[in-house]
């Protein structure tokens, strides 16, 4: 951070290690009865850089019913990293069997009139 007050100046460094409170926290947070798992699978693979602990929360968070479709897609991407290109395939095709179909094809044909009427 550079710092100026009239003619005076100065540069400061800070640091923060918030991985490991965040990381005790979740782990604390595992231990009670409703379960963050979509919320350590995320810490994990974007703060943590933990694909293999990451995935194997997404997979308890999924438990075959997955609420959203971008926790599908979020799935597959931590699959493709760890090069299981055939279960990343797999997982992004099952969001078309989600809840979220309905949704996302309402949302197609909106763009589609939208489309039409311009």
């Amino acid at each position: 951070m550079h710092i100026m007050w009239k003619k005076n100046h100065g540069d400061n460094s800070y640091y923060c290690n918030i991985k490991d409170k965040l990381r005790a926290q979740i782990e604390s947070a595992l231990q009670t009865d409703k379960k963050p798992w979509w919320q350590a699978a995320q810490f994990y693979n974007e703060y943590d850089h933990n694909s293999t602990k990451a995935l194997d929360y997404a997979n308890k968070s999924d438990n075959g019913q997955s609420k959203s479709i971008l926790d599908l897609l979020y799935k597959a991407k931590i699959q493709k990293e760890l090069g299981d290109n055939t279960g990343a395939m797999e997982s992004s095709k099952n969001h078309w069997s989600s809840p979220g179909k309905i949704r996302m094809t309402i949302i197609k044909n909106e763009r589609g009139a939208v489309e039409k009427l311009k």
